[in-house]
């Protein structure tokens, strides 16, 4: 017998030998599923839940599963996993029903697999930090994802749900303190709250969504909503007691923020900066044309900002318009005014009770050179993708270096280890600065879940009953930003580059090579150029701290027009050249000294090195000579 195959008669023995071929891949096929379905499998997985990626973690799949796996493949792509593990609980008893046969083996369960109900309070707590990061991970992130869910990552959100929903259940009748300094408790504690409300509000937009609007309904039981509506209340009186009593909640705040969605500028000052935040404040409306509405911040004590300092102020709201003064103790209840005491720690209570929802803050002495509000709120694909805005701070005080460094050892033991994406590769974390970020601007969308409850705990890291502790390990409150959100494993990023300086060249002594000498005008025009290069590379740069947009141009500095702030009124900064850093590990920075500023020697001054422009020198002579009119009546 022949057989009729693509158009051409084959033998019979042709044929059964490709019918013998398809039904053996077939087979490898089949058996290739089922080995991925049964057996234990090593999955690291990261935010893009890609399986080389995100923490490692163990997975159990045995055969039990395997009708589940396949309804969730064959699953559109935007079906949500979590709805699809917490389905209604008839589905639930029938599918139980149908895999009775099928009992899942107990001995390769792993740590998160343990029935929580079964565990003390002291048991469950020392091991929730990863069902924790699981769920806040895969809420914020897999929405943003079309990706199908890889298999097995559905058994262990469903896991990590059941571990998390009986901690914050417990929590409700912990004897809580509120006044803690156990941070690795305060992280527990506020992913806890975070995945409650992400959870009941159905507020786990992604990163890149300007929406509050959830993606990823969780289907939840009365009972369940109710005892999640009683541990966001208890957990936010225990740990942010000082929120304004003109908020019912939280929610309440989330949605009054988005509602009003508004943008603008937060300043805070006392009455020894009032004359650099005016200085500021004239200068983005009269030179930049800045148009942003303005809020000027103080602690609402007469140490902090005094009458003559408040009438400044008023003279000032007079003369330029959409400009407000806000005492602190008129949005923050009156019993709980400890909560700040000014200084550094009012910073991040400013951001949050300004009524901006995107709010770029800056300290009383920051200058740009370009209007902030289109370079960060328009112009940034970093707050379009996470809604913060960070920069990095100058590369210093390393301590003894690595790991094992003090200030790095500590946030490592009350982290989540390991650290996120976003955190892992920072100096801080790897004993390489003690500095990290630069917090005299800071641009935060507070109408994202992640970002209001990171700001909360900024806050909570700098109020009265705990910065102590805080302050011991960190430089007042600039690191508590990324901190918190590292904490509760809501993703941020930093601007490219690492804080540098704004000023002038200075020859490195002739004795180091460089003979003093400059470059050679009689040179040809490709001499020119190599002997200018290697002069720059003896030159360093000095000056304020300085740094650049996310297309590494000048962007913004702070300390004012003023050589050294603590010296003199009056010895005035150069506007020539400015330098970025842009090497992570080498320490390059040189301290301050009597009469000379901080200065950088970049590793690559080709391209980190750069002369300031005409217009950008222009301006800066603009800033020193409106610093000096105001100088006379001041």
């Amino acid at each position: 017998m022949r057989f009729i195959i693509n158009g051409k008669p084959r033998s019979t023995k042709t044929y059964l030998v490709a019918v013998g071929v398809i039904l053996s891949l077939l087979i490898c096929l089949s058996f290739w599923d089922v080995r991925n379905s049964v057996d234990t499998v090593e999955e690291p997985y990261d935010l893009d839940l890609s399986k080389d990626s995100l923490h490692r973690t163990t997975t159990t799949t045995t055969t039990s599963t395997l009708r589940e796996k396949i309804r969730i493949a064959r699953a559109p792509a935007t079906t949500s996993a979590i709805e699809l593990i917490m389905a209604p609980e008839e589905e639930e008893e029938d599918e139980e029903e149908e895999e009775k046969d099928d009992p899942v083996d107990s001995s390769h369960q792993n740590k998160i697999d343990n029935d929580p109900v079964q565990e003390s309070f002291e048991q469950l707590e020392n091991s929730i930090d990863a069902a924790q990061v699981k769920l806040i991970e895969f809420n914020l992130v897999h929405s943003q994802s079309s990706q199908s869910i890889p298999y097995g990552f559905v058994d262990e959100i469903e896991s990590a749900w059941k571990r998390v929903y009986e901690y914050i259940s417990r929590i409700q009748v912990q004897d809580i303190q509120a006044n803690t300094d156990d941070f690795k408790q305060l992280g527990r504690y506020s992913r806890a709250l975070f995945i409650a409300y992400l959870i009941q509000t159905g507020s786990s937009q992604p990163p890149s969504s300007s929406s509050s609007s959830s993606s990823l309904p969780i289907k939840l039981s009365e009972t369940q909503h109710q005892n999640l509506e009683k541990a966001i209340n208890h957990l936010t009186k225990q740990l942010f007691p000082w929120l304004p009593s003109s908020f019912t909640s939280i929610h309440h705040l989330h949605q009054t923020l988005l509602k009003t969605n508004e943008s603008g500028i937060v300043i805070t000052t006392g009455k020894k900066h009032i004359k650099y935040a005016i200085h500021g404040i004239k200068t983005l409306r009269t030179l930049l044309n800045c148009t942003l509405p303005i809020e000027v911040h103080y602690a609402g004590n007469p140490q902090d900002l005094d009458d003559p300092s408040l009438a400044l102020l008023s003279n000032l709201t007079g003369t330029h318009t959409d400009i407000t003064s806000v005492n602190l103790q008129d949005f923050f209840p009156a019993q709980e005014t400890t909560a700040f005491k000014g200084s550094w720690s009012v910073k991040p209570f400013a951001i949050l009770a300004s009524r901006f929802r995107r709010a770029v803050f800056m300290d009383a002495d920051v200058l740009f050179f370009k209007d902030p509000s289109h370079v960060i709120l328009h112009e940034s694909h970093q707050f379009q993708k996470y809604g913060q805005v960070f920069y990095h701070d100058r590369t210093m005080n390393r301590g003894s270096g690595g790991t094992e460094s003090e200030y790095s050892k500590w946030f490592r033991s009350v982290t989540p280890q390991p650290y996120s994406r976003y955190a892992k590769d920072l100096r801080w974390v790897n004993g390489l600065s003690w500095h990290e970020q630069e917090a005299g601007v800071v641009a935060l969308d507070k109408g994202r879940a992640g970002i209001l409850f990171g700001l909360l705990l900024a806050c909570k890291m700098n109020s009265e009953d705990v910065k102590a502790e805080t302050y011991s390990h960190v430089w007042g409150d600039k690191e508590t930003f990324w901190m918190s959100l590292e904490m509760l494993r809501v993703p941020f990023a930093f601007v490219p580059g690492f804080s540098g300086a704004l000023g002038y060249l200075v020859d490195v002594p002739a004795g180091d090579g460089d003979g003093g000498g400059g470059v050679n005008i009689s040179a040809s025009a490709s001499d020119k150029e190599d002997q200018e290069k290697q002069h720059k590379q003896r030159q360093k740069v000095c000056g304020s701290n300085f740094h650049v947009d996310q297309d590494m141009k000048p962007f913004w500095w702070n300390g004012g027009v003023l050589l050294i702030r603590r010296e003199s009124d009056s010895v005035f900064m150069r506007f020539e050249y400015a330098a970025y850093d842009g090497e992570r590990d080498t320490e390059k920075w040189e301290n301050e000294q009597p009469g000379v500023p901080f200065c950088l020697t970049p590793m690559y001054p080709e391209k980190e090195v750069m002369e300031l422009s005409v217009e950008e020198k222009r301006l800066g002579e603009a800033y020193i000579s409106m610093y000096e009119e105001m100088g006379e009546s001041m």
